[in-house]
């Protein structure tokens, strides 16, 4: 289907989540694992969604089937035990059971459903188990399951649902997360975001097959992240995303070549996509999308052979010589070929109908023209001439200056704020900070850099904004102007028809001036349209969010620089705490005593030799063992009292076996200490 081109319409099923939820096809499949085309008796398109529903959130759990006659989804909820409150957990299929493994708050659980009975099930954890992950990607090979990737996590897993067993894959060739996953023939596509040490890359394009394994492919085009992904054919659409909400890419797998599809009707900055049958896709995002694919030129022409071949059976039924037509069919019955024979009246019925209605709405255009008309297209004349198109030229050359900035500030923006979401201040003693620090550092300094970008401008994008609208709202009132259309013989006319007649015909002299005046605008249109849609895409920089964010991602930044190097520092001191001996409660009272009895019997008059001499040994052995003791018992208390000072962190904690210190405790106390470090409580930006 390399050259469909799918439109695209909203539609209110009562879900709808910007937090990727798992989404797979569950209805009827082929013998081969394929969406049939045509349905059977008790044959459904059903997809399942599962994860959090911004629009009802006890509905976290739905069941959508496709009326292919009519074109509805009609919705069912079905009871679940993941959390409502799941998110970027990716689900996949293999025979009548999907597999949903973590997300956001389910760690390490595996969930399996029942598509026959609709019912969820919890697998029991047993032996190797893959660690806790979210924003990873899932598919089915050879009847397995795979999961990969995830928030900062390059490891892959495969589970055997014959066995119940999980096997450790070749690691992904980068840590991957928050990708675009699908699979097309026997090759998984993982498309979008990369976690490097430095910062996300988002042009990552990466294959997998049980043969060959992991592949890194051509970089990406353009940046993918949170995008929705699914294949029609050999072509993979991805929907959405971040970078261009509206925007879709079509990447063919045959030649390995990128273009751009049709745009989606509202923005999905984060979103998750599956066919539901095989002309019908569903994007599940801040709003739910449906995507009409048309027929490929190849199915066109088998449809239309498929339909000569019952023409022709039913010509010979009705009496067609045999020997007149290409084949001779089996003869069937005159009742079996009417309804084939209608359905072809029927379609000629239509296309006249279509011709008569067409002629009808033409006689009433006219009928209903009226001459008052006209002024409005001379003004318009009017204000085509009064557009200097140096002026144009001169905007839009800022706009093409101003545009890039803005995008990349909106997307900086975006993506600083998703740091700051995703690593609230409770859990940052949990996290890598050296790591969390360099990221946010990266992010930071580039949207700092992007915002005194658009700052520095030396013009008013706003001004140039409202001129290039103006233009753009006379494009398209020239674009809607009529054309009236004439009877092709006016003589037949009566008098005040044929008077009718030359005001119309004087009306359409005048669209042609006003396209001759508004010539070199309409050359523009392109740039004038391309501009207009990308002003449509981004959202004018606010000066009070960017310093708002910039503020938030510094005060995270101070914490992060706080937090690091006492993290390391802990970790490396109860790495030392584990590697000294644990002193048992009173062995040193045991040694002392013993050392003291064995030089008592020492100083016994008349002790023979050979016992001195056995005691004399015992007692060096005691009193190495005695200072052994001793200086592990000081090892572990000098370290143990270092680490009183780093008890925000969950393994100081564990290793001392006392409560976590609260981080705000920390936070307050550096803020006596240092005086002017502002910090983040709450999502609220608080200075000493």
């Amino acid at each position: 289907m390399t050259s469909t081109t799918i439109s695209y319409r909203t539609v209110d099923v009562g879900y709808q989540s910007d937090k990727r939820p798992a989404m797979v096809y569950v209805g009827t499949l082929t013998d081969g694992g394929q969406i049939p085309t045509a349905l059977g008796p008790g044959d459904v398109y059903q997809v399942l969604v599962v994860g959090w529903n911004t629009a009802n959130p006890s509905h976290s759990c739905m069941l959508f089937t496709l009326d292919p006659a009519l074109g509805t989804i009609a919705s069912k909820v079905i009871q679940c035990p993941l959390p409502a409150n799941n998110g970027y957990a990716p689900a996949a299929r293999i025979g009548d059971t999907v597999y949903v493994f973590g997300g956001k708050t389910s760690g390490d659980s595996l969930f399996t459903y029942s598509i026959e009975h609709e019912t969820w099930t919890q697998v029991e954890k047993g032996g190797v188990w893959p660690g806790a992950r979210y924003c990873h990607s899932s598919f089915t090979l050879g009847g397995k399951l795979y999961i990969a990737g995830g928030r900062g996590a390059r490891d892959c897993w495969c589970y055997d649902p014959e066995t119940g067993v999980w096997t450790r894959q070749a690691d992904i060739p980068l840590k991957c997360g928050s990708s675009a996953t699908t699979v097309v023939g026997d090759v998984v596509h993982m498309i979008g975001t990369a976690w490097s040490d430095k910062q996300p890359h988002f042009r990552l394009h990466l294959t997998f097959t049980l043969s060959r394994g992991w592949h890194r492919e051509a970089d990406l085009p353009s940046e993918y992240h949170n995008t929705g992904c699914v294949s029609v054919g050999s072509d993979i659409y991805l929907l959405g995303g971040p970078s261009s909400p509206r925007g879709v890419r079509v990447y063919n797998t045959h030649t390995k070549q990128w273009r751009h599809g049709r745009d989606l009707p509202v923005p999905s900055k984060s979103g998750r996509a599956c066919l539901i049958s095989p002309r019908v896709l569903l994007l599940c995002s801040e709003q739910m999308v449906v995507g009409e694919i048309p027929e490929s030129h190849q199915e066109r022409r088998e449809r239309e052979r498929r339909e000569r071949e019952s023409l022709v059976s039913a010509l010979v039924s009705l009496g067609v010589p045999a020997e007149d037509l290409p084949h001779s069919p089996t003869p069937i019955t005159l009742a079996t070929c009417l309804p084939l024979l209608g359905g072809e009246i029927t379609r000629l019925k239509e296309t006249v109908s279509e011709i008569q209605r067409q002629d009808t709405a033409d006689t009433r255009t006219f009928s209903c023209f009226s001459p008052d008309s006209l002024p409005l297209v001379q003004a318009l004349i009017e204000q085509a001439r009064g557009i200097d198109m140096a002026v144009l030229r001169t905007h839009l050359s800022r706009l093409s200056t101003y545009l890039p900035l803005a995008r990349s500030l909106s997307l900086l923006v975006s993506r600083v704020q998703q740091v700051i979401t995703e690593h609230p201040m409770e859990e940052l003693p949990t996290e890598d900070c050296s790591a969390l620090l360099t990221t946010l550092t990266s992010e930071h300094t580039a949207l700092h850099t992007a915002y005194q970008g658009v700052r520095a401008l030396d013009f008013d994008p706003a001004e140039s904004v409202a001129y290039l609208k103006g233009v753009a709202d006379l494009l398209e009132t020239i674009d809607k102007t009529p054309i009236i259309p004439l009877p092709s013989d006016y003589s037949s006319l009566p008098l005040n028809g044929k008077r009718q007649y030359f005001q119309a015909k004087q009306f359409n002299g005048a669209v042609e001036s006003l396209c001759a005046a508004a010539g070199e605008i309409i050359e523009c249109q392109a740039t004038v349209d391309q501009h207009m849609s990308g002003l449509a895409e981004v959202e004018t920089p606010d000066p009070d969010v960017c310093d708002r964010v910039m503020a938030e991602a510094k005060a995270l930044l101070q914490i992060l620089s706080y937090l690091a190097p006492r993290r390391t520092r802990a970790l490396s001191l109860v790495a030392e705490l584990e590697g000294v001996q644990k002193v048992n409660p009173g062995a040193i009272d045991v040694a002392q005593r013993d050392v003291a009895d064995l030089e008592w019997h020492l100083t016994r008059p008349r002790l023979p030799e050979k016992e001195r001499q056995t005691l004399t040994s015992d007692l060096v052995e005691w009193r190495e063992m005695l200072n052994t003791l001793q200086r592990a018992q000081s090892e572990r208390e000098q370290l143990i009292e270092q680490l009183q000072g780093y008890v925000i962190f969950p393994e100081v904690a564990a290793a001392l076996g006392v409560e976590r210190q609260p981080l705000e405790e920390a936070v307050s106390a550096l803020d006596k200490c240092n005086g002017v470090v502002g910090v983040m409580v709450k999502g609220e930006i608080v200075r000493a």
